[in-house]
C-alpha cells in the first residue's frame, strides 16, 4: 500500500477555489502528485470495475440520483461516467459555499472541500483511463472483514 497524501483537505488549503476554470489549476495538481508517486510504486494489474468509497462518492452518487446525501439506500451501486463529474464539480465550483449547502446531495460539512475531492477523483480518472465509477456505501474495511474473515 502507498499513500499519496493529497486528500481533499490538503488541497483545499494549499490551492483555494473561486470560480469552475480553477478547477484545473487543482486538478494539474493532483495529477502532479499522482505521477510522483506513481513512479515509485510497483503498479498491480488494474481492474474492469472500478469502485469508490467515501464522502466524496456519497456526494456524487447523491447529486447523480437527485437525492438527499442521507437517503443512503439508493447510492449504492450506482455508476457516474467521468463526464458525470466534470460536470458536478464544475456546477459546484460556480457556486458560493452558501449555495452549495442549500443542495440536498451535498454533505454540509464537505461543502467547502467537494470540488478539491472531485478534482482528485477526475485525475486519478484521467491517469488510471477510468471511464466509470462506482459507488459503495460500503467502506474498504467492509470489504477487507468480508473478504479475509467471513
Amino acid at each position: 500500500a502507498v499513500s499519496f497524501q493529497m486528500g481533499a483537505v490538503r488541497l483545499y488549503r494549499e490551492l483555494p477555489l473561486t470560480c469552475p476554470a480553477e478547477m484545473d489549476r487543482v486538478e494539474e495538481a493532483a495529477k502532479a502528485i499522482l505521477t510522483e508517486k506513481w513512479n515509485t510504486c510497483a503498479v498491480p494489474p488494474l481492474p474492469d470495475l472500478w469502485i469508490g468509497t467515501g464522502g466524496t462518492f456519497t456526494v456524487l452518487g447523491a447529486m447523480v440520483r437527485g437525492v438527499s446525501w442521507t437517503d443512503r439506500s439508493c447510492m449504492h451501486g450506482t455508476r457516474i461516467e467521468r463526464e458525470q463529474v466534470r460536470a458536478i464539480g464544475t456546477r459546484l465550483a460556480g457556486m458560493p459555499l452558501s449555495e452549495r449547502l442549500k443542495l440536498p446531495g451535498l454533505q454540509p460539512q464537505r461543502a467547502d472541500i467537494v470540488v478539491h475531492g472531485i478534482c482528485i477523483l477526475l485525475a486519478v480518472m484521467d491517469r488510471l483511463d477510468i471511464g466509470q465509477i462506482s459507488v459503495s456505501e460500503y467502506g474498504n474495511l467492509d470489504g477487507y472483514i468480508r473478504k479475509y474473515l467471513l
